[in-house]
């Protein structure tokens, strides 16, 4: 008798209404079991046991790793939207100055007026 088999027979098992909790009702089907299909039960159980807790491992790493992902494309976003607004600054500055500098070079200001207008 495989696990599968003995939890539907645990589940399935109708007929008898009584008061026990499912879980005295699965140690006493185990304690029933004789030698070699009780450890085999026993053995399924683990296997099942160890193959969930692997497969919990594995989705908790993977989330992990999806949310480091996440994080590293926000701050790249942010330090290019960064990268582009001091280009647009500078761009803009530089475009000052020349503006300044054409004043400065065609009209009779100061150098000071011109500075305290920057």
């Amino acid at each position: 008798m495989g696990l599968w088999a003995w939890i539907k027979r645990i589940v399935s098992d109708k007929r008898k209404k009584d008061d026990k909790p499912k879980k005295l009702k699965g140690k006493k089907q185990i304690n029933s079991m004789q030698g070699a299909t009780k450890i085999q039960a026993l053995m399924e159980a683990d296997a099942l046991a160890k193959q969930s807790s692997t497969a919990l491992d594995r989705i908790h790493f993977w989330s992990k790793i999806q949310v480091e992902l996440r994080t590293r494309r926000l701050q790249m976003v942010k330090e290019s939207r960064l990268k582009q607004k001091k280009f647009q600054n500078q761009l803009k500055m530089e475009s000052k100055f020349h503006e300044l500098e054409a004043e400065w070079c065609s009209g009779p200001e100061s150098m000071n007026v011109i500075v305290s207008r920057i």
